[in-house]
């Protein structure tokens, strides 16, 4: 819980959120939700490629659970989650989806996908986004590539890792 909430705090997550309202403690049962055993598979960086429904069913299971978990606390201060803040935590800990942060938001919706995410349209964001991530497959190899090894080996980088850095970039360079 400590390490997710300074994980959290370096990227800024802390800084308008309902999350400066409690100490670290109120990540206990999100790391619970990520640690819990069936969501072991999302470990597997190619999960969306070999088994896209089961990828669909258990990121947007986790991506709900997590959701909901944060709402409680939210309500309690009277804020909202953001979907920013479930995806950055699904990142760094599975690095199975990217973080919908407003760099990557402007980024995918500049080729027509969803940039918000809500409980309720999860599963369709996690089907464009397996598109997407298809449609990258060699650009997501040719980064694999020019570090010299492959993720399993050092660990650098997943392909939903390389999906959010390159829509990163481009929302980037989209705002003024």
């Amino acid at each position: 819980a400590l390490n997710l909430a300074f994980y959290l705090s370096s990227w800024g997550m802390y800084r308008s959120s309902f999350l400066k309202s409690y100490n670290h403690t109120v990540h206990i049962g999100a790391v619970k939700i990520l640690m819990d055993n069936k969501y072991l598979d999302l470990f597997d960086p190619y999960l969306f490629q070999s088994n896209r429904s089961r990828y669909i069913d258990l990121t947007a299971d986790v991506f709900c659970r997590l959701y909901n978990y944060y709402d409680a606390f939210a309500k309690k201060v009277s804020k909202n989650v953001s979907d920013t803040l479930v995806t950055k935590i699904i990142l760094g800990v599975y690095g199975c989806m990217p973080a919908y942060d407003r760099y990557f938001k402007k980024g995918i919706a500049s080729v027509g996908c969803k940039q918000n995410i809500i409980v309720q349209n999860i599963k369709s964001v996690l089907a464009e986004l397996v598109c997407v991530a298809d449609a990258l497959d060699p650009q997501i190899t040719a980064v694999l590539m020019n570090v010299r090894t492959t993720w399993d080996r050092c660990a650098l980088f997943t392909p939903m890792k390389i999906v959010d850095m390159i829509f990163w970039k481009i929302g980037k360079d989209l705002c003024p």
